[in-house]
């Protein structure tokens, strides 16, 4: 699903302010005078045209002038509200790469509402600059794997809006190797609630996930082998852009592993044509690597998130008895979410590790650190999560509310920070 947007952003871009805007030329720029070539336009390359623009995550491409002067004042409004860029990660918990895409400053918000009193003078051709916009596929991977034919999402059963499909994959390669970057292939995004990515022995897959329609795997809390000796690669929710793990780095795969895409499907108003898919997965590897990485869960399932409550928070901790390099993190939670943090203390001192008050389902990221934290043996690992589950809450599921506790299900809740993390010497 894109980010949400305004439904008057809607309505301003299909019937307001279309014809064409007068290019008043202003042969300036600066904080004091913007002008589109000098300023905004490099603003919105940045913090606007990674899911605006043709084929993209959002309503609506920001790339021309005349589009984004029919709709500045309600781009002005969302920013104000902080509803756009789409919430993420607070860097000065610990600064993540590409934080500069998913943050805007406030004097740059500020230069904008400038540009809109000025009457969006364009300004001097000269200063137009050409932009790689965000891509949200893998270039250039060097392993492909796919469904063996495309599948057709039943809906049935006890949970009809929700469904759970494992398929194993077969990687085809006769020795280890490590994967240092990956994103998966996702062919309908409009079911695909998100994607758990993994690897374990050929032998301890859940049964039937070889064949063309693979197998459910809700049962069991949505585990995708049967065995303990499985690999978390990472996963996909919608918003994530391909994962390029740091430089030297790579999760190890076994050459009798097979890989296991874990889609969660999630109906909604879909019809029967709609629900059909044909997904998988794109890889970089190498043969060798410094430092291993591993993955692992950091949540918690017991909490029920009163009917009504609009800053539910659930605390928990633990003492880690083994010391690791934490390098990244994924903070997950469904439609409910508001906020997480996450944080290790050892030598007296606590540690943020990921935080942000505020949650989108539909801009979640995986945060690699640009300086991993160091977290000794026995350090204080300690997370929340805070929900609203409230009228006030846009996206409820279940309205009016009911009590929320820990499930699968779109409709139910999860509260994960899923750390990246190797092993101290």
């Amino acid at each position: 699903m894109p980010p949400s947007i305004p439904f008057a952003f809607l309505i301003l871009g299909l019937f307001g302010c279309t014809g064409d805007s007068p290019k008043s030329v202003v042969a300036s720029g600066g904080p004091d005078n913007p002008t589109w070539t000098h300023d905004i336009q490099p603003m919105v390359e940045q913090h606007c045209v990674r899911c605006h623009k043709a084929d993209g995550l959002g309503t609506g491409s920001f790339d021309d002038y005349e589009s984004v002067v029919a709709m500045s004042e309600v781009m002005h409004a969302s920013m104000a509200r902080g509803d756009m860029p789409p919430p993420a990660a607070d860097p000065d918990c610990r600064d993540y790469e590409g934080s500069d895409i998913l943050h805007l400053p406030d004097e740059k918000m500020d230069m904008f509402a400038k540009w809109i009193e000025l009457g969006t003078p364009y300004g001097d051709e000269a200063d137009l600059r050409d932009y790689e916009s965000t891509e949200y596929v893998l270039e250039d991977a060097d392993l492909e794997v796919m469904m063996q034919a495309p599948y057709q999402a039943r809906f049935a059963g006890e949970n009809p809006l929700n469904e759970y499909r494992c398929f194993a994959l077969p990687h085809g390669r006769d020795e280890a190797f490590y994967i240092t970057a990956l994103h998966p292939i996702v062919d309908n995004e409009k079911m695909s609630h998100h994607v758990i990515i993994g690897t374990a022995p050929s032998d301890q897959v859940v049964p039937g996930s070889f064949s063309p329609e693979g197998a459910d795997c809700i049962e069991g809390g949505g585990g995708f082998a049967t065995g303990e000796d499985q690999t978390l690669l990472g996963g996909w929710a919608p918003g994530m852009r391909p994962v390029f793990l740091p430089e030297g780095t790579g999760i190890r795969v076994e050459p009798d592993h097979a890989i296991i895409m874990q889609l969660h499907y999630y109906k909604s108003d879909l019809t029967e044509s709609e629900s059909v898919d044909y997904s998988g997965m794109a890889f970089k590897t190498a043969e060798t690597v410094e430092t291993e990485l591993f993955m692992f869960p950091v949540g918690t399932t017991e909490f029920t998130i009163p009917a009504g409550a609009s800053a539910y928070t659930k605390e928990r901790s633990f003492i880690m008895p083994y010391g690791f390099k934490i390098w990244g993190s994924i903070p997950h939670m469904h439609s409910l979410g508001t906020g997480y943090s996450f944080s290790v203390s050892h030598g007296g001192e606590e540690h943020c590790v990921v935080q942000s008050d505020r949650y989108d389902f539909d801009n979640q990221q995986n945060y690699l650190f640009k300086e991993p934290l160091v977290a000794p043996a026995n350090s204080l690992y300690q997370w929340s999560c805070r929900w609203n589950n409230s009228t006030s809450n846009p996206n409820l599921i279940i309205d009016p509310p009911q009590d929320v506790g820990y499930g699968e299900g779109s409709e139910e809740e999860m509260c994960f920070m899923f750390p990246l993390f190797s092993r101290l010497d």
